[in-house]
Protein backbone atom coordinates (compact mmCIF):
# COMPACT_ATOMS: atom_id res chain seq x y z
CA UNK A 1 0.00 0.00 0.00
CA UNK A 2 2.49 2.12 1.40
CA UNK A 3 5.03 1.98 -2.33
CA UNK A 4 1.25 2.13 -4.16
CA UNK A 5 0.53 5.59 -2.09
CA UNK A 6 4.33 6.95 -2.86
CA UNK A 7 3.91 6.29 -6.47
CA UNK A 8 0.51 7.91 -7.01
CA UNK A 9 1.63 10.86 -4.91
CA UNK A 10 4.52 11.47 -6.43
CA UNK A 11 3.18 10.92 -10.09
CA UNK A 12 0.70 13.53 -9.29
CA UNK A 13 3.36 16.35 -7.98
CA UNK A 14 5.29 15.49 -11.03
CA UNK A 15 2.42 15.68 -13.08
CA UNK A 16 1.30 19.31 -11.37
CA UNK A 17 4.94 20.48 -12.01
CA UNK A 18 4.95 19.56 -15.58
CA UNK A 19 1.10 20.92 -16.52
CA UNK A 20 2.00 24.30 -14.72
CA UNK A 21 3.86 24.76 -19.07
CA UNK A 22 1.15 23.99 -20.45
CA UNK A 23 -1.70 25.54 -18.38
CA UNK A 24 0.27 28.78 -18.31
CA UNK A 25 0.74 28.60 -22.09
CA UNK A 26 -3.21 28.27 -22.18
CA UNK A 27 -3.54 31.45 -19.92
CA UNK A 28 -1.55 33.65 -21.80
CA UNK A 29 -3.56 32.32 -25.40
CA UNK A 30 -6.76 32.54 -23.82
CA UNK A 31 -5.25 36.50 -22.03
CA UNK A 32 -3.57 37.49 -25.28
CA UNK A 33 -7.25 36.25 -27.81
CA UNK A 34 -9.49 37.75 -25.10
CA UNK A 35 -7.61 41.76 -26.04
CA UNK A 36 -7.59 40.69 -29.92
CA UNK A 37 -10.93 38.81 -30.30
CA UNK A 38 -15.12 39.62 -29.08
CA UNK A 39 -16.94 37.77 -26.80
CA UNK A 40 -18.97 37.27 -30.22
CA UNK A 41 -15.86 35.06 -31.42
CA UNK A 42 -15.93 32.92 -28.96
CA UNK A 43 -19.25 32.70 -28.12
CA UNK A 44 -19.38 32.07 -32.30
CA UNK A 45 -16.23 28.76 -31.92
CA UNK A 46 -17.98 28.11 -28.51
CA UNK A 47 -21.30 26.70 -30.60
CA UNK A 48 -19.08 24.21 -32.36
CA UNK A 49 -17.22 23.05 -29.40
CA UNK A 50 -20.78 22.66 -27.92
CA UNK A 51 -22.24 21.02 -31.07
CA UNK A 52 -18.82 18.64 -30.91
CA UNK A 53 -18.96 18.07 -27.26
CA UNK A 54 -22.82 16.82 -28.00
CA UNK A 55 -21.87 13.96 -30.36
CA UNK A 56 -18.60 12.82 -28.25
CA UNK A 57 -21.12 12.46 -25.00
CA UNK A 58 -23.79 10.92 -26.84
CA UNK A 59 -21.50 8.31 -28.59
CA UNK A 60 -19.04 7.97 -25.51
CA UNK A 61 -17.70 3.94 -24.94
CA UNK A 62 -15.56 4.20 -22.20
CA UNK A 63 -13.20 2.27 -24.06
CA UNK A 64 -10.11 3.85 -22.47
CA UNK A 65 -11.29 3.80 -19.23
CA UNK A 66 -12.15 0.10 -20.08
CA UNK A 67 -8.49 -1.00 -21.04
CA UNK A 68 -7.69 0.70 -17.39
CA UNK A 69 -9.94 -1.20 -15.38
CA UNK A 70 -9.04 -4.15 -17.00
CA UNK A 71 -6.41 -5.64 -14.82
CA UNK A 72 -4.59 -7.95 -17.40
CA UNK A 73 -4.02 -8.38 -21.43
CA UNK A 74 -5.87 -5.10 -22.03
CA UNK A 75 -3.30 -5.45 -25.46
CA UNK A 76 -5.94 -8.24 -26.81
CA UNK A 77 -8.27 -5.62 -27.61
CA UNK A 78 -6.29 -2.20 -28.36
CA UNK A 79 -7.08 -2.73 -32.36
CA UNK A 80 -10.88 -2.81 -31.60
CA UNK A 81 -10.80 -0.02 -29.31
CA UNK A 82 -8.57 1.88 -31.89
CA UNK A 83 -11.35 0.96 -34.75
CA UNK A 84 -14.27 1.93 -32.63
CA UNK A 85 -12.68 5.19 -32.33
CA UNK A 86 -11.87 5.70 -35.56
CA UNK A 87 -15.66 4.34 -37.09
CA UNK A 88 -16.92 6.45 -34.31
CA UNK A 89 -14.97 10.13 -35.19
CA UNK A 90 -15.95 9.20 -39.02
CA UNK A 91 -19.30 9.03 -38.17
CA UNK A 92 -19.18 12.40 -36.35
CA UNK A 93 -17.53 14.19 -38.73
CA UNK A 94 -20.01 12.98 -41.22
CA UNK A 95 -23.28 14.18 -38.76
CA UNK A 96 -21.55 17.57 -37.92
CA UNK A 97 -21.01 18.65 -41.92
CA UNK A 98 -24.42 17.35 -42.78
CA UNK A 99 -26.08 18.73 -39.76
CA UNK A 100 -24.07 22.16 -39.75
CA UNK A 101 -27.38 24.33 -41.04
CA UNK A 102 -29.68 23.16 -38.24
CA UNK A 103 -27.02 24.44 -35.25
CA UNK A 104 -27.05 27.55 -37.43
CA UNK A 105 -30.48 27.95 -37.48
CA UNK A 106 -30.68 26.62 -33.83
CA UNK A 107 -28.37 29.29 -32.44
CA UNK A 108 -30.00 32.08 -35.16
CA UNK A 109 -26.66 32.39 -36.37
CA UNK A 110 -25.60 31.97 -40.30
CA UNK A 111 -21.52 32.10 -39.27
CA UNK A 112 -21.87 29.48 -37.44
CA UNK A 113 -22.32 27.41 -40.26
CA UNK A 114 -19.22 27.54 -41.94
CA UNK A 115 -17.52 27.02 -38.53
CA UNK A 116 -18.93 24.02 -37.76
CA UNK A 117 -17.90 22.47 -40.94
CA UNK A 118 -14.08 23.09 -41.31
CA UNK A 119 -14.62 22.19 -36.95
CA UNK A 120 -15.75 18.87 -38.13
CA UNK A 121 -11.95 18.15 -38.80
CA UNK A 122 -11.49 17.85 -35.33
CA UNK A 123 -13.15 14.82 -34.28
CA UNK A 124 -11.88 12.70 -37.75
CA UNK A 125 -8.74 13.98 -36.81
CA UNK A 126 -8.92 12.59 -33.67
CA UNK A 127 -10.44 9.87 -33.89
CA UNK A 128 -6.56 8.65 -35.58
CA UNK A 129 -4.94 9.23 -32.27
CA UNK A 130 -2.87 5.65 -31.16
CA UNK A 131 -4.90 3.90 -28.52
CA UNK A 132 -1.11 2.94 -27.01
CA UNK A 133 -1.07 5.89 -24.79
CA UNK A 134 -3.92 4.58 -22.67
CA UNK A 135 -0.73 2.61 -21.48
CA UNK A 136 0.87 5.72 -20.02
CA UNK A 137 -2.42 5.96 -17.23
CA UNK A 138 -2.76 2.25 -16.79
CA UNK A 139 0.95 1.97 -15.71
CA UNK A 140 1.18 5.71 -13.93
CA UNK A 141 3.59 6.80 -16.63
CA UNK A 142 2.49 10.28 -16.66
CA UNK A 143 5.74 11.93 -17.91
CA UNK A 144 4.71 11.35 -21.83
CA UNK A 145 1.29 11.55 -21.21
CA UNK A 146 1.42 15.23 -20.21
CA UNK A 147 3.68 15.95 -22.72
CA UNK A 148 1.36 14.83 -25.21
CA UNK A 149 -1.33 17.05 -24.09
CA UNK A 150 1.16 19.85 -23.07
CA UNK A 151 2.18 20.00 -27.12
CA UNK A 152 -1.31 20.77 -28.16
CA UNK A 153 -1.86 23.52 -25.84
CA UNK A 154 1.42 24.58 -27.61
CA UNK A 155 0.75 23.75 -31.43
CA UNK A 156 -2.82 25.81 -29.93
CA UNK A 157 -0.87 29.07 -28.95
CA UNK A 158 1.43 29.11 -32.08
CA UNK A 159 -1.09 28.96 -34.87
CA UNK A 160 -4.20 30.96 -33.06
CA UNK A 161 -2.44 34.16 -32.02
CA UNK A 162 -1.09 34.68 -35.49
CA UNK A 163 -3.85 33.82 -36.53
CA UNK A 164 -5.95 36.00 -34.28
CA UNK A 165 -3.54 39.06 -35.42
CA UNK A 166 -3.66 38.85 -39.14
CA UNK A 167 -7.42 37.97 -39.30
CA UNK A 168 -8.83 39.10 -36.09
CA UNK A 169 -11.98 37.12 -35.91
CA UNK A 170 -13.26 33.17 -34.84
CA UNK A 171 -11.27 31.02 -37.82
CA UNK A 172 -8.27 32.23 -35.34
CA UNK A 173 -10.06 29.69 -32.66
CA UNK A 174 -10.54 27.33 -35.11
CA UNK A 175 -7.34 27.17 -36.57
CA UNK A 176 -5.84 26.57 -33.18
CA UNK A 177 -8.47 24.00 -32.07
CA UNK A 178 -7.02 21.67 -35.72
CA UNK A 179 -3.38 22.28 -34.59
CA UNK A 180 -3.80 21.05 -31.19
CA UNK A 181 -5.78 17.96 -32.79
CA UNK A 182 -3.41 17.56 -35.54
CA UNK A 183 -0.17 17.51 -32.77
CA UNK A 184 -1.16 15.62 -30.40
CA UNK A 185 -2.27 12.23 -33.05
CA UNK A 186 1.39 12.87 -34.27
CA UNK A 187 2.94 12.95 -31.18
CA UNK A 188 0.81 9.91 -29.86
CA UNK A 189 2.58 8.08 -32.34
CA UNK A 190 6.35 9.12 -31.15
CA UNK A 191 5.72 8.77 -27.97
CA UNK A 192 4.35 4.74 -28.14
CA UNK A 193 5.32 2.27 -29.84
CA UNK A 194 2.57 0.33 -30.10
CA UNK A 195 0.76 0.73 -33.91
CA UNK A 196 -2.66 -0.15 -34.23
CA UNK A 197 -4.37 -1.75 -37.12
CA UNK A 198 -7.90 -1.61 -38.69
CA UNK A 199 -9.39 -4.54 -36.77
CA UNK A 200 -12.69 -5.24 -35.10
CA UNK A 201 -13.41 -7.58 -33.18
CA UNK A 202 -16.97 -9.02 -32.08
CA UNK A 203 -16.08 -10.73 -28.73
CA UNK A 204 -13.63 -7.62 -27.47
CA UNK A 205 -15.89 -4.93 -29.18
CA UNK A 206 -18.84 -6.40 -27.03
CA UNK A 207 -16.38 -6.26 -23.81
CA UNK A 208 -15.52 -3.14 -24.50
CA UNK A 209 -19.01 -2.16 -25.16
CA UNK A 210 -20.46 -3.33 -22.09
CA UNK A 211 -18.07 -2.04 -19.35
CA UNK A 212 -18.95 1.45 -21.78
CA UNK A 213 -22.60 1.72 -21.47
CA UNK A 214 -22.83 2.78 -18.05
CA UNK A 215 -19.75 5.59 -18.69
CA UNK A 216 -22.25 6.31 -21.73
CA UNK A 217 -24.45 7.43 -19.18
CA UNK A 218 -22.76 9.58 -17.04
CA UNK A 219 -20.95 10.88 -20.32
CA UNK A 220 -24.32 12.14 -21.61
CA UNK A 221 -25.41 13.79 -18.24
CA UNK A 222 -22.03 15.04 -18.30
CA UNK A 223 -22.22 17.28 -21.38
CA UNK A 224 -26.19 18.32 -19.85
CA UNK A 225 -24.72 19.44 -17.00
CA UNK A 226 -21.69 21.38 -18.70
CA UNK A 227 -22.27 22.25 -22.20
CA UNK A 228 -26.26 21.95 -22.34
CA UNK A 229 -26.41 24.80 -20.10
CA UNK A 230 -24.05 26.45 -22.84
CA UNK A 231 -26.27 25.44 -25.23
CA UNK A 232 -29.33 27.01 -23.47
CA UNK A 233 -27.58 30.55 -22.77
CA UNK A 234 -26.61 30.32 -27.12
CA UNK A 235 -30.62 29.58 -27.38
CA UNK A 236 -32.28 31.60 -25.06
CA UNK A 237 -29.87 34.83 -24.61
CA UNK A 238 -27.79 35.36 -27.62
CA UNK A 239 -24.46 34.07 -28.87
CA UNK A 240 -22.71 37.58 -27.40
CA UNK A 241 -23.87 35.97 -24.18
CA UNK A 242 -22.59 32.82 -24.58
CA UNK A 243 -19.11 33.85 -25.61
CA UNK A 244 -19.35 35.56 -22.02
CA UNK A 245 -20.24 32.69 -20.09
CA UNK A 246 -18.03 30.50 -21.74
CA UNK A 247 -14.77 33.07 -20.72
CA UNK A 248 -16.69 33.32 -17.17
CA UNK A 249 -16.42 29.82 -16.43
CA UNK A 250 -12.43 29.47 -18.00
CA UNK A 251 -11.44 32.28 -15.65
CA UNK A 252 -13.48 31.06 -12.55
CA UNK A 253 -13.81 27.19 -12.46
CA UNK A 254 -11.40 26.16 -14.85
CA UNK A 255 -8.18 26.32 -12.43
CA UNK A 256 -9.88 24.51 -9.90
CA UNK A 257 -11.14 22.04 -12.02
CA UNK A 258 -7.81 21.45 -13.36
CA UNK A 259 -6.23 20.64 -10.27
CA UNK A 260 -9.23 17.89 -9.77
CA UNK A 261 -8.49 17.03 -13.09
CA UNK A 262 -4.59 16.34 -12.65
CA UNK A 263 -5.01 14.35 -9.10
CA UNK A 264 -8.32 12.68 -10.69
CA UNK A 265 -5.97 11.26 -13.99
CA UNK A 266 -3.33 9.70 -11.63
CA UNK A 267 -6.39 7.98 -9.19
CA UNK A 268 -8.06 6.25 -11.68
CA UNK A 269 -5.26 3.15 -12.70
CA UNK A 270 -4.71 3.74 -8.72
CA UNK A 271 -7.78 1.99 -7.66
CA UNK A 272 -8.07 -0.19 -10.60
CA UNK A 273 -4.97 -1.67 -8.68
CA UNK A 274 -6.30 -1.38 -5.47
CA UNK A 275 -9.91 -2.74 -6.18
CA UNK A 276 -9.12 -6.03 -4.04
CA UNK A 277 -8.94 -4.57 -1.11
CA UNK A 278 -11.89 -2.03 0.18
CA UNK A 279 -9.47 -0.97 3.35
CA UNK A 280 -7.22 -0.05 0.82
CA UNK A 281 -9.02 1.93 -1.75
CA UNK A 282 -10.58 3.91 1.10
CA UNK A 283 -7.45 5.02 2.53
CA UNK A 284 -6.23 6.04 -0.79
CA UNK A 285 -9.73 8.01 -1.47
CA UNK A 286 -9.19 9.94 1.89
CA UNK A 287 -5.98 10.88 0.82
CA UNK A 288 -7.21 11.71 -2.36
CA UNK A 289 -10.14 13.93 -1.01
CA UNK A 290 -7.49 15.72 1.35
CA UNK A 291 -5.46 16.99 -1.38
CA UNK A 292 -7.81 18.27 -3.69
CA UNK A 293 -9.81 20.00 -0.55
CA UNK A 294 -6.33 21.47 -0.11
CA UNK A 295 -5.34 22.39 -3.44
CA UNK A 296 -8.57 23.75 -4.96
CA UNK A 297 -10.52 25.43 -1.83
CA UNK A 298 -7.97 28.26 -1.92
CA UNK A 299 -8.20 28.86 -5.64
CA UNK A 300 -11.91 28.84 -5.26
CA UNK A 301 -11.56 31.73 -2.43
CA UNK A 302 -8.99 33.08 -4.57
CA UNK A 303 -11.15 33.66 -7.51
CA UNK A 304 -14.28 34.79 -5.91
CA UNK A 305 -11.93 37.73 -3.53
CA UNK A 306 -9.98 38.66 -6.65
CA UNK A 307 -12.19 38.07 -9.30
CA UNK A 308 -13.10 41.37 -10.10
CA UNK A 309 -9.59 42.51 -10.09
CA UNK A 310 -8.62 39.35 -12.14
CA UNK A 311 -11.27 40.57 -14.95
CA UNK A 312 -10.35 44.02 -15.16
CA UNK A 313 -6.43 44.07 -15.06
CA UNK A 314 -6.14 40.56 -17.68
CA UNK A 315 -9.60 40.81 -20.04
CA UNK A 316 -10.04 44.91 -20.23
CA UNK A 317 -12.84 46.59 -20.20
CA UNK A 318 -15.42 44.66 -22.84
CA UNK A 319 -15.47 41.82 -20.49
CA UNK A 320 -16.37 43.50 -17.60
CA UNK A 321 -20.13 41.87 -17.63
CA UNK A 322 -18.37 38.44 -16.74
CA UNK A 323 -17.50 39.44 -13.19
CA UNK A 324 -20.94 38.68 -10.99
CA UNK A 325 -20.40 35.41 -12.81
CA UNK A 326 -17.02 34.48 -11.89
CA UNK A 327 -18.08 35.07 -8.52
CA UNK A 328 -20.81 32.72 -8.29
CA UNK A 329 -18.95 30.48 -10.89
CA UNK A 330 -16.06 29.88 -8.41
CA UNK A 331 -18.23 28.18 -5.76
CA UNK A 332 -19.38 26.22 -8.49
CA UNK A 333 -15.35 25.13 -8.99
CA UNK A 334 -14.93 24.15 -5.57
CA UNK A 335 -18.03 22.23 -5.38
CA UNK A 336 -17.78 20.38 -8.82
CA UNK A 337 -13.87 19.71 -7.60
CA UNK A 338 -14.92 17.90 -4.58
CA UNK A 339 -18.06 15.87 -6.32
CA UNK A 340 -15.76 14.83 -9.02
CA UNK A 341 -13.27 12.81 -6.53
CA UNK A 342 -15.79 9.98 -6.95
CA UNK A 343 -15.49 9.55 -10.70
CA UNK A 344 -12.15 8.12 -11.05
CA UNK A 345 -13.22 5.67 -7.79
CA UNK A 346 -16.44 4.13 -9.55
CA UNK A 347 -14.53 4.10 -12.70
CA UNK A 348 -11.35 1.99 -11.45
CA UNK A 349 -13.94 -0.02 -9.23
CA UNK A 350 -15.61 -1.13 -12.36
CA UNK A 351 -18.37 1.08 -11.18
CA UNK A 352 -19.73 3.26 -13.20
CA UNK A 353 -23.24 2.78 -12.70
CA UNK A 354 -22.85 4.91 -9.30
CA UNK A 355 -21.44 7.28 -11.27
CA UNK A 356 -24.39 7.99 -13.67
CA UNK A 357 -26.68 7.98 -10.34
CA UNK A 358 -24.79 10.79 -8.92
CA UNK A 359 -25.04 12.84 -12.39
CA UNK A 360 -28.96 12.29 -12.15
CA UNK A 361 -29.60 13.39 -9.09
CA UNK A 362 -27.39 16.82 -10.32
CA UNK A 363 -29.13 16.92 -13.55
CA UNK A 364 -32.86 16.65 -11.42
CA UNK A 365 -32.14 19.76 -10.09
CA UNK A 366 -30.45 21.54 -12.39
CA UNK A 367 -32.90 20.99 -14.65
CA UNK A 368 -35.64 22.43 -12.60
CA UNK A 369 -33.61 25.84 -12.21
CA UNK A 370 -31.90 26.06 -15.58
CA UNK A 371 -34.44 27.46 -17.61
CA UNK A 372 -36.29 29.66 -15.25
CA UNK A 373 -32.89 31.21 -13.72
CA UNK A 374 -31.33 31.81 -16.92
CA UNK A 375 -34.51 33.98 -18.18
CA UNK A 376 -34.85 36.05 -14.57
CA UNK A 377 -31.43 36.60 -14.12
CA UNK A 378 -29.11 36.20 -17.40
CA UNK A 379 -25.90 34.65 -17.43
CA UNK A 380 -25.46 35.25 -14.08
CA UNK A 381 -29.46 32.88 -13.03
CA UNK A 382 -27.37 30.39 -15.32
CA UNK A 383 -24.01 30.04 -12.79
CA UNK A 384 -26.90 30.01 -9.89
CA UNK A 385 -28.19 27.29 -11.35
CA UNK A 386 -25.37 25.32 -12.52
CA UNK A 387 -23.72 25.86 -8.62
CA UNK A 388 -26.96 25.01 -6.42
CA UNK A 389 -27.10 21.69 -9.01
CA UNK A 390 -23.00 21.02 -8.07
CA UNK A 391 -24.12 21.11 -4.32
CA UNK A 392 -26.58 18.39 -4.95
CA UNK A 393 -24.44 16.56 -6.71
CA UNK A 394 -21.11 16.85 -4.57
CA UNK A 395 -23.39 15.93 -1.59
CA UNK A 396 -24.80 12.62 -3.54
CA UNK A 397 -21.19 12.04 -4.45
CA UNK A 398 -19.64 11.71 -1.12
CA UNK A 399 -23.00 9.87 0.16
CA UNK A 400 -22.50 7.02 -2.36
CA UNK A 401 -18.63 6.82 -1.45
CA UNK A 402 -19.61 7.09 2.43
CA UNK A 403 -21.69 3.94 1.83
CA UNK A 404 -19.39 2.24 -0.22
CA UNK A 405 -16.19 2.78 1.50
CA UNK A 406 -17.81 2.57 5.08
CA UNK A 407 -16.43 6.21 5.50
CA UNK A 408 -18.33 8.31 8.28
CA UNK A 409 -19.39 11.99 8.60
CA UNK A 410 -16.92 12.73 11.47
CA UNK A 411 -14.00 12.08 8.84
CA UNK A 412 -15.19 13.86 6.01
CA UNK A 413 -15.94 17.32 7.95
CA UNK A 414 -12.37 18.35 9.17
CA UNK A 415 -10.92 17.57 5.79
CA UNK A 416 -13.23 20.11 3.78
CA UNK A 417 -13.42 22.82 6.83
CA UNK A 418 -10.17 23.12 7.95
CA UNK A 419 -9.06 24.63 4.28
CA UNK A 420 -12.13 26.72 4.49
CA UNK A 421 -11.24 28.17 7.90
CA UNK A 422 -7.54 28.14 6.84
CA UNK A 423 -8.59 31.04 3.86
CA UNK A 424 -10.54 32.97 6.65
CA UNK A 425 -7.01 35.07 7.13
CA UNK A 426 -6.88 35.62 3.34
CA UNK A 427 -10.91 37.02 2.97
CA UNK A 428 -10.26 39.18 6.68
CA UNK A 429 -7.26 40.80 5.14
CA UNK A 430 -8.94 41.59 1.33
CA UNK A 431 -11.79 42.54 2.52
CA UNK A 432 -10.85 45.08 5.26
CA UNK A 433 -7.27 46.16 4.20
CA UNK A 434 -6.84 45.70 0.54
CA UNK A 435 -9.13 48.03 -1.70
CA UNK A 436 -9.41 47.71 -5.88
CA UNK A 437 -6.48 46.18 -7.98
CA UNK A 438 -5.45 47.94 -11.02
CA UNK A 439 -2.24 46.83 -12.02
CA UNK A 440 -0.64 43.27 -12.69
CA UNK A 441 2.18 44.10 -10.25
CA UNK A 442 -0.12 44.59 -7.33
CA UNK A 443 -2.47 41.73 -7.95
CA UNK A 444 0.21 39.11 -8.34
CA UNK A 445 1.80 40.78 -5.18
CA UNK A 446 -1.59 40.40 -3.45
CA UNK A 447 -2.02 36.88 -4.60
CA UNK A 448 1.30 35.98 -3.63
CA UNK A 449 0.72 36.97 -0.42
CA UNK A 450 -2.64 35.43 0.03
CA UNK A 451 -0.82 31.75 -0.87
CA UNK A 452 1.90 32.38 1.92
CA UNK A 453 -0.58 33.32 4.21
CA UNK A 454 -2.98 30.15 3.86
CA UNK A 455 0.10 27.74 3.51
CA UNK A 456 1.46 29.66 7.23
CA UNK A 457 -2.07 28.63 8.65
CA UNK A 458 -2.06 25.24 7.34
CA UNK A 459 1.56 25.01 8.60
CA UNK A 460 0.44 26.34 12.17
CA UNK A 461 -2.74 23.79 12.33
CA UNK A 462 -0.45 21.49 11.50
CA UNK A 463 2.07 22.02 14.07
CA UNK A 464 -1.06 22.26 16.47
CA UNK A 465 -1.98 18.78 16.01
CA UNK A 466 -5.41 19.95 14.72
CA UNK A 467 -4.91 19.48 10.82
CA UNK A 468 -2.13 16.89 9.31
CA UNK A 469 -0.77 17.34 5.86
CA UNK A 470 1.02 14.26 5.89
CA UNK A 471 -1.50 12.29 3.80
CA UNK A 472 -0.72 14.28 1.07
CA UNK A 473 3.48 14.55 1.79
CA UNK A 474 5.63 12.10 0.05
CA UNK A 475 7.73 10.53 2.76
CA UNK A 476 10.90 12.91 1.62
CA UNK A 477 9.18 15.56 2.68
CA UNK A 478 8.15 14.28 6.14
CA UNK A 479 11.34 13.05 7.02
CA UNK A 480 12.85 16.47 5.97
CA UNK A 481 10.28 18.89 7.68
CA UNK A 482 10.32 16.43 10.90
Amino acid sequence: MENLSERVIRSGLWMVALNVTGRLLGMVRLLILARLLTPYDFGLVGIALVVISLFESFSAMGTGLALIQRKERARDLFDTAWTLGLIRGTVMAGLLVILAPVVGSFFASPEAVAVVRVMALVPLIGGLINIGVVEFRKELTFGPYYLLHTSGVVADLCVSLPLALWLGNAWALVGGWLALTAVRVALSYWLHPYRPALHLDGKAAGELLGYGRWIFGSTAIGWLITNGIYAMVGRLLGIQALGLYQMAWRVASLPTTEVTGVISGVTVAAYAKLQDSTVRVRVAYLRVLTAVALAATPIAVGIGLYGEDLVRVLLGARWGGIIPIVQVLALFGLVRSIGTTAGPLFQGLGRPRSQTFVGFVELGLLAGLLGPLTLWKGPVGTAIAATVGAVCGAAASLWVVSRLLGIRAGELVPILGWPLLACLPIAAIRIGFLGSLDTLIGLAGAIFMSGILYLTVLALLNRLNLYSLSPVMPSGIRQFLS
